[in-house]
């Protein structure tokens, strides 16, 4: 997801969601930020969770991080969150626990 431009996010998870269909769900890797999206190179972002949860939330699904971790890059420790958070058209199944 770090390669997704802000503007194409939205088209991103449209593409997920054709992919997965009715039953399926998907694991997304990827960088975030607490805050407002953030650019980290020329062509990487961490976008904001709060955007991402909430296309998420607009399309019907739920959401679920597996891992969370600070960023490796010593310039944005604190700031940016890398992980891995599973999407599924079962938002109960988004509640579950581990």
């Amino acid at each position: 997801m770090i390669h997704v431009h802000p503007d194409q996010l939205q088209q991103y998870f449209q593409n997920i969601a054709t992919i997965i269909g009715d039953s399926g769900r998907a694991i997304v890797s990827g960088k975030w930020s607490n805050g407002d999206t953030q650019a980290f190179s020329s062509l990487s972002w961490a976008h904001s969770m709060a955007i991402i949860s909430g296309l998420v939330l607009e399309c019907g699904w739920g959401m679920r991080i597996l891992q969370e971790g600070d960023a490796p890059q010593e310039y944005l420790r604190g700031a940016i969150r890398k992980g891995v958070f599973l999407i599924t058209r079962d938002p109960a199944e988004a509640a579950v626990k581990p």
